[in-house]
């Protein structure tokens, strides 16, 4: 039986990604569904399934701007793997676009960096990627890219008689259009032969210009003092202009309304403007004013509660598939819309207890989170019994770990 390949439509698109992508795709690298239907809905995203008469045996979703584009997800179903699908099903995504989209001169895609990994075995699954494509004619690149802290290497798959030579501009293309222009101007970095360039500056990581720090992150157990250190250094960074503090804390409970009648004392004479907000943190730069919010210092407290509303606050555990996406791109968005973002999270995983699968669900996502949010962020630092400890930064005159308690 021959394989066919066809593109999908938006509904066969969605069922997919709740079959499929959400279990073949870890959820950190799985973009919300909304934003692959929004590429397909403005016309530079695609997705094609590879079929076996009417048997689903492999998907694939590409980004398509004018002479090129990127792989964004292909896998083959669970149950074909192991029996020669992926590399036909590869050959029949080149055939596809040779027929259909000649204008398209070749394929570009991401693998994270072999030597990023953190273990052996992320090791091995990262080479097995690379050796697979190299297999089915890519090559690698001399680019390299750094989206939303992760680092990736970047690999070519030329198309047709007219296939060109991979080139930074073209990639970079594709970029700006996926991304929003501030998540692109905070969040995207290229590489080209080992060294780090500013496309819009063309200057080198080594050059002397390099643009402010805009997001800083503070963590820390219950208690440590990490509320007071975020608040001193958001009134530092502030300067006397506008100062928000974000409250993400509902008032349930004896408990909960002490701890924030506790917080806002702390606050208080700061100069702080508070804003509750329990979810949808993307709504921010909307409650505050774009031209306003561009000037301002943002203190957002914290991850721990904005997570558990989003996960709990409709008195059931929410299934959102991407969750943990969704509220990064919000966090990130708003990063690049303020002055200067301070988010507070929670170090909660160190006392040994088990506790119901929900809660566990919960500390996983997380600690997932927390772990990409340093990534994203220009400067982080966990405060262990009030002293500051650096994780994450650059000594500068307003570096985090300078503000001290005043």
């Amino acid at each position: 039986m021959e394989y066919i390949v066809r593109r999908m439509h938006q509904e066969e698109v969605s069922h997919i990604y709740k079959t499929y992508m959400t279990q073949d795709f870890p959820a950190q690298e799985l973009k919300p569904l909304s934003h692959i239907l929004k590429s397909m809905e403005q016309g530079y995203g695609f997705s094609l399934g590879i079929y076996e008469a009417q048997d689903l045996m492999g998907y694939a979703v590409f980004i398509v701007t004018e002479d090129c584009a990127l792989l964004d997800y292909f896998a083959v179903v669970e149950a074909k793997r192991g029996k020669g699908v992926g590399h036909e099903a590869f050959r029949l995504l080149k055939a596809y676009f040779e027929e259909n989209l000649p204008e398209v001169r070749g394929i570009y895609i991401e693998a994270e960096r072999i030597n990023k990994a953190r273990n052996e075995k992320e090791r091995t699954v990262r080479s097995r990627r690379i050796t697979f494509y190299q297999s089915c004619g890519c090559g690698m690149t001399e680019l390299e890219s750094r989206l939303f802290g992760v680092d990736y290497s970047i690999l070519y798959c030329g198309l047709g008689a007219s296939s060109e030579t991979p080139s930074l501009s073209a990639v970079d293309r594709i970029y700006r259009t996926m991304f929003k222009k501030t998540h692109y101007k905070c969040f995207v970095n290229w590489a080209w032969q080992g060294n780090w360039i500013d496309l819009d500056r063309c200057v080198t990581d080594r050059g002397q210009e390099r643009r402010q720090a805009v997001l800083y992150i503070v963590t820390g157990g219950s208690g440590s003092g990490k509320s007071e250190y975020a608040e001193n250094l958001a009134v530092r960074l502030a300067k006397g202009q506008a100062l928000y503090y974000v409250a993400a804390m509902q008032p349930c409970g004896e408990e909960g309304q002490e701890r924030i009648r506790r917080h806002r004392a702390l606050r208080a004479g700061k100069g702080f403007e508070t804003i509750e907000c329990y979810t949808n943190i993307g709504q921010i730069p909307e409650t505050i004013g774009a031209a306003s919010c561009k000037k301002a210092t943002v203190l957002v407290e914290c991850m721990s509660n904005l997570l558990a509303n989003e996960m709990f606050g409709n008195g059931q555990q929410s299934e959102e598939a991407g969750l943990q996406n969704r509220l990064l791109s919000e966090i990130s968005g708003l990063a690049g819309q303020c002055k200067h973002l301070i988010l507070v999270t929670n170090e909660v995983f160190a006392d040994g207890i088990c506790y119901a699968p929900e809660t566990e669900q919960y500390k996983k996502r997380l600690a997932q989170i927390n772990r990409s949010l340093v990534e994203l962020s220009d400067e982080a630092v966990e405060i262990v019994y009030t002293i500051p400890v650096r994780i994450k930064g650059r000594k500068a005159e307003e570096s985090i770990y300078e503000v001290g308690y005043q």
